[in-house]
Parts: C-alpha cells; sequence; structure tokens
C-alpha cells in the first residue's frame, strides 16, 4: 500500500496559549503515517491527528450544572491568545526523510456550554505547518 508510519524522534511538545480569561489552551498535531510520492523524494499526502485540551483557573468554572444544548452557542467569537511555546516536532518516515509539524492556532471562541466539571467549551481553529528535510539530498548540498 506504500504508507509509512511515522515516528516522532523524541515525545512531541504541543503548542500552548494563553487565553485573554487566564486559560491555558494546548494543542498539538500527531502525524500518524504518510504516503511518498511516485518519486520518492517526497510526500504525497499525511495522515494526523489533532489534540486540543485546556487547563481552565477555578475562577473560570462554574459549580452549577449546566444542560448541555444540541448546539451551543458562540458568546465570544475572537478570544485573544498568547502564544506561549510553538515548536515544530519532528518524525521520521524512511530512512532519509523527516516530516517536521508545528500546532498554530487561529481562532479561539468561547461558547456557552461546560463540561461536566463546569469548564466552559471553546471551539478552536487550528492548522498544521509542515516542513520536510530529505537527509540525504541536505547532506549532499551542504557539501557542495
Amino acid at each position: 500500500m506504500g504508507y509509512i508510519l511515522a515516528t516522532p524522534l523524541k515525545p512531541p511538545t504541543p503548542s500552548f496559549y494563553k487565553l485573554g480569561d487566564g486559560t491555558i489552551l494546548g494543542a498539538l498535531i500527531s502525524i500518524n503515517h504518510v504516503l511518498p510520492n511516485s518519486s520518492g523524494s517526497g510526500i504525497e499526502r499525511s495522515n494526523h491527528t489533532t489534540s486540543i485540551y485546556t487547563f481552565v483557573p477555578s475562577m473560570n468554572r462554574t459549580s452549577e450544572r449546566i444542560q448541555q444544548q444540541n448546539q451551543p452557542t458562540i458568546v465570544d467569537q475572537d478570544i485573544k491568545c498568547t502564544p506561549l511555546v510553538e515548536k515544530f516536532n519532528d518524525y521520521s518516515v524512511g530512512t532519509d526523510i523527516v516530516v517536521s509539524v508545528k500546532t498554530v492556532v487561529g481562532q479561539v471562541m468561547k461558547t456557552d456550554a461546560h463540561n461536566q466539571v463546569g469548564e466552559p467549551i471553546y471551539r478552536v481553529n487550528v492548522q498544521p505547518v509542515f516542513k520536510m528535510v530529505n537527509r540525504k539530498t541536505d547532506a549532499v548540498r551542504k557539501d557542495e
């Protein structure tokens, strides 16, 4: 089938952001596998998983039991978020190719919904930023 499993070169580091309400948001895009292009020199497709989680200050949690609505309403369309950590995570996808991915948060929206422990639920738009290095080709270029 041609798929190559992506192996992290070291444990991946999430991106972290501080939201305007004091919440810390963590976001991580992990590469699962890639499909090399027909020439074998690059990547045609990748499959990845996105994980998003929050660390909510106690003052922002509610002790009330809030009934979940079918469709939560957005109460803040564009919450300010300040990057704390944004790092590339490197994955080996074959003998010579390293694919790096960095998780970047584009927009955070707060809803009127809360989870079971009273933490607000956010909608988060994230984007992966990819870069690829062919170690064999790069070694040749550096020697020239």
